[in-house]
């Protein structure tokens, strides 16, 4: 029997100098000729296996999401980001909601690539980015991508629809107690507000000059905290961020001529904001470059100013 001349194994060695190897009676012609056709059909296959079949597909590579640490009074807004960012494009995103300082402690530590929050670094958390004379670290690096304006919050079903500073500031301090010399219920005023060292205190504090809200206002953890208590008290006056909760309703403020709204005032802007930084430990990398990018689009914009916020404008410092 002729064997294929041109049959291969896989290591490209001619199957016939294989096959013609000096003969041997294996009981008889047949059953020789028997093992030769087994042979080339099992070599034959493997050598179509080897170099015919179809490639085999490659591995998919998975995808990293970028990692940052969201304050959680900006949770909502930058969920809404991350959902609308997948859909344009940018790469996933991971979200961890947490509070200021919890959130920068860990970007300084590395858990994550970039924290989203309302506030800069303290002075001790200045040091400790930099490595606190001890481990030398790029510094933080901060980027405004939106604005959350503070909002004096009262009851729906409040009289009371406006005030002027100098009135605000009053009741803020302690010297005003009673909404009836507001034109309001003969009920006492109910101050909730943020804790000392939260940006919102510290416009509370820059509204009276320095000095510091009432010892009967009762600070409370979030903006969320102090919206729901304003829905359940009506004598409540809540100092919070971004727009009004269901049950609530924001408060207009008069300076001089001007009447002042978030987000509709007249005659001059808004004046109590909190600033939304993107930060990074040292310059931002591609893919956080892309999230800040994208919060800054027309797009990005547009979902910040329907969750309360100010969007993004160029120029902002």
């Amino acid at each position: 029997m002729t064997v294929p001349q041109d049959a291969v194994l896989c290591s490209g060695v001619p199957f016939a100098a294989a096959a013609m190897a000096p003969s041997r009676d294996f009981g008889g012609p047949r059953v020789r000729d028997a093992l030769v056709l087994l042979l080339t059909a099992v070599l034959l296959l493997g050598s179509i296996g080897c170099s015919g079949g179809p490639p085999p597909p490659e591995p998919e590579v998975p995808v990293v999401p970028v990692k940052l640490a969201v304050d959680v009074d900006i949770a909502a807004l930058a969920g809404r980001w991350r959902r609308a960012a997948g859909e344009a494009g940018v790469p996933a995103i991971d979200t961890v909601e947490t509070d200021a300082a919890l959130a920068l402690t860990s970007l300084i530590e590395g858990k994550v690539e970039g924290a989203i929050v309302l506030r800069k670094a303290t002075p001790a958390e200045d040091r400790y980015a930099a490595g606190d004379d001890l481990v030398p670290r790029e510094g933080l690096v901060y980027e405004l991508i939106a604005r959350l304006p503070v909002v004096f919050l009262i009851h729906e079903s409040n009289f009371v629809d406006v005030m002027s500073v100098l009135e605000l500031q009053r009741v803020l301090g302690g010297g005003l107690r009673e909404w009836d010399s507001l034109g309001g219920s003969s009920t006492e005023i109910a101050l909730y507000g943020r804790p000392q060292g939260t940006s919102t205190a510290a416009q509370v504090t820059a509204l009276l000059g320095g000095g510091r809200p009432a010892n009967e206002l009762k600070a409370l953890p979030t903006d969320k905290a102090v919206a729901t208590a304003v829905r359940a008290d009506p004598s409540g006056l809540g100092v919070g961020g971004g727009a009004p909760a269901l049950g609530t309703k924001a408060l207009a403020v008069k300076d001089g001529e001007a009447l002042l709204m978030p987000g509709t005032s007249t005659g001059s802007p808004w004046p109590w904001v909190r600033d939304v930084y993107i930060v990074t430990q040292g310059p931002p990398s591609r893919r956080v470059r892309e999230v800040r990018d994208f919060a800054r689009s027309d797009g990005g914009r547009r979902i910040a100013e329907q969750e309360g916020f100010f969007g993004w404008v160029e120029g902002w410092q």
